[in-house]
């Protein structure tokens, strides 16, 4: 019983502290404080914010995941990034790029090993899609 209890106790703080963060983020675009008056942490508050709007609830647990998870520096870049952009329209302030690193692709490129692997993903899901296409229309053809 101690271990659910717990369990919902840490998801019900962690719910609460990125409510807070969104309240913080909705207070600064609220108040239209310009670009050059916020600090990183505003901008990487306003990203997760952005980010939250854009993929609610657990697709953007997950996408946190696959740009480095909690409290790493990517994620953190990321969110930054993504405040910066959107709020202020800049989008050279980060290695990434913003699609790219949004969309993991740098990520990819960057190890021959992740680049083989995601060829062979890709060419993978053409073939699935390829036999799936035959099999309809052999059903097709009975």
């Amino acid at each position: 019983m101690r271990p659910a209890f717990l369990f919902i106790f840490l998801l019900i703080a962690s719910f609460a502290h990125s409510n807070e963060t969104f309240i913080e983020a909705e207070a600064l675009i609220n108040a239209e404080i310009p670009c050059n008056q916020l600090s990183e942490e505003q901008f990487e508050s306003l990203g997760d914010y952005y980010m939250e709007q854009m993929h609610p609830g657990e697709e953007h647990e997950v996408m946190d995941k696959m740009m480095g998870g909690e409290d790493s520096e990517s994620l953190h870049e990321m969110h930054v990034a993504m405040g910066q952009n959107i709020y202020c329209g800049i989008s050279e302030n980060t290695n990434h790029g913003m699609m790219g690193g949004m969309m993991g692709y740098n990520t990819l490129v960057n190890s021959t090993t992740n680049q083989a692997l995601y060829t062979a993903l890709l060419a993978g899901a053409v073939i699935l899609v390829y036999l799936l296409i035959v099999k309809i229309w052999k059903g097709e053809k009975k």
